[in-house]
């Protein structure tokens, strides 16, 4: 049996009383070596034993080459080998003499491919094994791969990706080593709507977990209330949030969860000498951040749960003038709230913002917009991607179109997602681009022979080219590639 190379490991005894007057006692015997494999014939690593009897336990753990060297006094020993605490070999051994001990354990290899119908990567998640013996261990996803050991038996694997967790595959070892699934990926219509009067609320926090599931950051709804999360296909919770008031409801993917925010118009009063004219603010609590329009006159009014509120106002060109601490109570419409004049954001860190985008792939940097409560106002972005003072928690959407996607600032650094859609077309003309898994989102852009290029973010989308035959499949779009469409004549 052809091992490659050895790595010797010291095991330091965990206890060990030498027997009084007797010479075994005064002469340790040559190491032993200890070599175990798997039911494949490789060395396997992270095999935990003890060598021991009624005097002595000395501890030990295979390195990767699946070897383990220790000394110990002459004698008499058991010996035990576990893995993933199972324990799977027992044996007996007398220490006179040097020993090289092999040990087959009836573990074995597997990998298994996964894959997801909407083309996703699964970054981060994290496949659960339960073995024959009903021992569990957590698998990393790399690439969509896992690689994994199990004993001998019906082995069972389940997937855990954006709190969402399914059954992945049921197999047997060591019949079955090499497996493929693709996870189909659904869509979950989250619509957040106000309780009573049933308008759109928005835009608010969408998320979606499987039962057991701890609920991830989530994504945010349109102005209506309307979200649409790509989740694996079974039994979910939805839940929407905005500010610290939650709901959440039961719904099953594919389909369509309606969810129901109560709460009542609340109104924060404008800072006596402050704006003359319509402003925008930004309402913050821990972990979570509004903009919100308001009016010298009228205040700010927004439907708001109970609670405390850090509230900043901007002036025209987006620099902080005031500030206060805003506290609503379910018995009052009226905020109370004491304004103090600042230079500084919500965060105590206006800064500047610069977007990374593949230069190489589109030259000038993208368009954008920032969301101030339900609507979105295009900016300025400098030549070299900057898009001036920003306070963190700023919803940007880049490019700035139906399709666009949305990013929040956080650091200094917007490392957009970008790719680019290619045209050869019949003539100069008009050209509209779809989402294909929303065709509502939609984009129409002028183009001019012979050839378009229109950066979007990474996706599938349709094209029509009025003048040119239907192209009846999607055009798959990577993040710093390019797509070509060839779009023929009638």
């Amino acid at each position: 049996m052809k091992r490659l190379g050895r790595i010797a490991v010291q095991c330091a005894a965990v206890m060990g009383l030498a027997p009084i007057g007797t010479a075994n006692a005064q002469h340790a015997a040559p190491p032993l070596e200890i070599l175990v494999f798997d039911g494949d014939g490789n060395g396997l690593a992270e095999a935990h034993g003890r060598v021991f009897n009624d005097a002595h336990e000395f501890s030990f753990k295979t390195d990767d080459n699946g070897e383990a060297k220790l000394s110990v006094p002459n004698g008499a020993y058991s010996l035990e080998i576990k893995f993933r605490d199972e324990l799977l070999h027992s044996d007996n051994l007398e220490a006179t003499e040097p020993q090289s001990l092999q040990y087959t354990l009836p573990i074995h290899r597997f990998r298994l491919l996964v894959s997801a119908s909407n083309g996703d990567l699964l970054e981060g998640a994290v496949a659960t094994l339960t073995d024959a013996a009903g021992q569990t261990a957590e698998l990393p996803v790399n690439n969509g791969r896992i690689d994994g050991m199990a004993r001998a038996g019906v082995t069972s694997l389940q997937l855990t990706w954006n709190a969402q967790t399914v059954p992945l595959a049921r197999f047997e070892l060591p019949r079955q080593r090499s497996l493929s699934v693709e996870l189909e990926v659904v869509a979950l219509d989250v619509q957040v709507v106000q309780k009573g009067s049933g308008l759109g609320f928005g835009p608010v926090l969408v998320a979606a977990a499987s039962p057991g599931n701890a609920f991830p950051g989530g994504t945010w709804s349109d102005h209506t209330g309307l979200a649409q999360l790509a989740l694996f296909a079974g039994k979910t919770r939805a839940r929407a949030t905005w500010f610290d008031a939650s709901v959440e409801g039961e719904a099953q993917a594919p389909g369509v969860v309606r969810l129901e925010m109560a709460l009542a118009t609340k109104t924060i009063p404008s800072p006596e000498d402050g704006p003359r004219a319509p402003y925008v603010a930004q309402l913050r609590q821990p972990n979570f951040q509004v903009w919100a329009n308001g009016d010298p006159a009228g205040g700010i009014r927004l439907p708001l749960p109970e609670g405390k509120f850090d509230v900043t106002v901007f002036d025209d060109n987006r620099k902080p003038i005031f500030r206060g601490i805003a506290s609503t109570n379910r018995d009052k419409a009226m905020a109370d709230i004491e304004w103090r004049r600042t230079t500084s954001g919500a965060a105590e860190d206006l800064a500047e913002r610069l977007l990374q985008w593949p230069r190489g792939l589109w030259r000038s940097p993208p368009s954008a917009a920032i969301q101030e409560a339900e609507a979105w106002r295009s900016i300025v972005v400098a030549d070299n991607g900057s898009l001036g003072l920003l306070p963190p928690g700023a919803h940007v959407r880049i490019p700035d179109n139906a399709l666009g996607k949305t990013y929040i600032t956080t650091g200094s650094a917007l490392e957009i997602q970008l790719g680019v859609i290619e045209m050869t077309l019949p003539k100069a003309e008009r050209v509209k681009i779809l989402s294909a898994e929303r065709p509502e989102l939609s984009i129409v852009e002028p183009c001019a022979m012979p050839r378009c290029r229109i950066a979007v973010p990474p996706g599938r989308y349709l094209v029509y080219v009025p003048s040119a035959v239907l192209l009846p499949d999607p055009v798959e779009v990577a993040h710093g590639q390019t797509a070509f469409v060839n779009a023929r004549p009638y």
